[in-house]
């Protein structure tokens, strides 16, 4: 420690005319060999590194070589400050003050990969800042600086990265696309969301307080120090909280639009997992998005996240005894009960769920609506009805049946796995004529426009085909390519009308 003590005063020292002299000054050459100093340190030694640093106020000092001539400087500069975030988070508000990210951010082409990991993995630190409106400024800062294009930078770095890094670059990545509109689509973002293997939902705490469960919210934060020391007046406060609500529904919005909500079907693998902390992890990922299905508008994955979550979080209601688990699970089935679908998938255990309900409602205000809800919806009244199967066909080999329509004698089938498929209906029976895979993703609608025997379709592959209807099947007669996924498709005459996955309708 002696050596690093005297490393911190070189560095607090002023630049003399003999110094300049030298082939690298006594500064550089403090900074280079403190930074391999704590890169060959064990656990117990860094701790011990970082408070010395921060007790000599000596992060300013390091700040400065950022912007230093010598790369070897810049990099050290970096492994240093990273360290000292990590080890210590309330450096974080200064280095994101001070810090210059220009010359960073212009040696990040030159360097190898461990250091390329080292700058992003100090970016994605800073920007987890205590106030959301502070770390949309500095993501700001961080996409417009730099000679060459931060975004395009950190996308060729995280098609070439080791996997078990992906994850941060990835995160940084999809931040700085979700800066723009959220509702559009990118190769960023895209390839952000496919290279995360799991994203952090909102505090267990802050869910629970949604729940209803205030007193488990000021106990989280009573214990969190890192809140403590934040001093802003009612007005920033409101502001932060609308800022964050709003970054919070970007990416929940750009999560769940993924692939048509392929996220759920990953979620519901991970709840099955016998290790506890992924089934944990997964839980929390599974209860926030599915509460932020009841913020957003309609994205048409409502029941893609039925089909995958709803068992588990009636399960979990049921069965657990942990008060916390089955508010959350309570937090997510809040959404469902809105959803007439949702609603009937309950019906079986509606039982179980009004007496879980009438338990939990001395403690969260959520049960006692849930329970109003329910109890107007909940009818003991049973309904009858007569219905004979004519004929069933197993397509699993194609996936899901996302879409059907009828054409005189012929049913059409579009399937998840990009496959259009014609059917005969005679005699009450099916009888597969023609089976067609154009699309190159999963087809979401048809729709037949009967002036023209023409059949339309809309895919996830963003294009619409129009389909000439014959005897012997349908053939492509035209394909329009569209700028969004098309979720949902009607023609008439020689208008189209969709909708794309996001809010509104768009006209073609």
């Amino acid at each position: 420690m002696d050596l690093v003590d005297y490393l911190l005063t070189v560095l607090g020292n002023k630049e003399d005319n003999e110094s300049k002299k030298m082939c690298m000054n006594p500064r550089t050459a403090s900074l280079i060999l403190l930074g391999d100093i704590i890169r060959s340190s064990n656990e117990a030694r860094l701790v011990k590194i970082v408070r010395s640093i921060v007790a000599t106020n000596s992060i300013e000092k390091i700040v400065v070589s950022l912007q230093a001539e010598h790369i070897e400087e810049r990099i050290a500069a970096v492994i240093i400050l990273l360290r000292c975030v990590l080890e210590d988070g309330k450096c974080r508000n200064i280095i994101a003050e001070k810090a210059e990210l220009a010359p960073v951010l212009e040696i990040f082409v030159g360097v190898n990969d461990a250091e390329r990991f080292e700058i992003v993995h100090l970016l994605s630190e800073l920007v987890k800042l205590n106030r959301r409106n502070l770390n949309e400024q500095f993501l700001h800062l961080l996409k417009d600086e730099g000679t060459f294009s931060t975004m395009h930078n950190l996308l060729m770095y995280l098609q070439n990265t080791h996997q078990d890094q992906s994850p941060i670059v990835a995160g940084l990545l999809l931040q700085l696309d979700l800066l723009e509109e959220p509702r559009k689509m990118s190769i960023y973002r895209e390839e952000a969301i496919d290279a995360l293997i799991s994203g952090k939902s909102l505090s267990r705490a802050i869910l629970l307080k949604r729940a209803g469960l205030d007193r488990s919210y000021r106990a989280f934060m009573r214990k969190d120090k890192r809140r403590h020391n934040i001093s802003a007046d009612d007005q920033d406060t409101k502001e932060d909280e609308k800022a964050g609500e709003e970054w919070e529904r970007r990416v929940a919005f750009a999560l769940m639009s993924h692939e048509f909500g392929l996220l759920f079907e990953g979620l519901a693998e991970g709840l099955k997992s016998r290790y506890e902390e992924l089934q944990s992890v997964c839980f929390m990922a599974a209860t926030w998005l599915t509460y932020m299905l009841s913020i957003l508008p309609d994205t048409g994955v409502r029941g893609a996240a039925r089909v995958c979550l709803l068992n588990h979080f009636v399960s979990v209601f049921k069965s657990r005894k942990n008060t916390e688990d089955r508010a959350l699970s309570m937090l997510a089935l809040n959404t469902f009960i809105r959803d007439p679908e949702g609603l009937q998938g309950l019906g079986a255990h509606m039982k179980d769920i009004l007496k879980g309900l009438r338990e939990l409602k001395k403690s969260s205000i959520m049960a006692v609506e849930m329970l109003k809800v329910l109890s107007e919806e909940h009818d003991n009244s049973a309904d009858i009805w007569n219905h004979k199967e004519l004929s069933e066909e197993d397509c699993n080999i194609n996936g899901e049946v996302l879409t059907i329509t009828c054409f005189k004698d012929k049913i059409f089938s579009g399937h998840s796995d990009g496959t259009i498929k014609v059917w005969s209906s005679e005699v009450s029976e099916l009888h597969l004529i023609q089976e067609i895979c154009e699309h190159t993703k999963a087809v979401t609608s048809l729709a037949v426009l009967h002036s023209s025997d023409k059949l339309y379709s809309g895919s996830l592959d963003r294009t619409v085909r129009v389909w000439v209807i014959s005897v012997e099947g349908i053939y492509c007669e035209q394909v329009q390519e569209m700028k969004d996924h098309i979720n949902n498709l009607v023609v008439a005459n020689n208008i189209a009308c969709y909708i794309p996955q996001g809010a509104g309708i768009k006209v073609n």
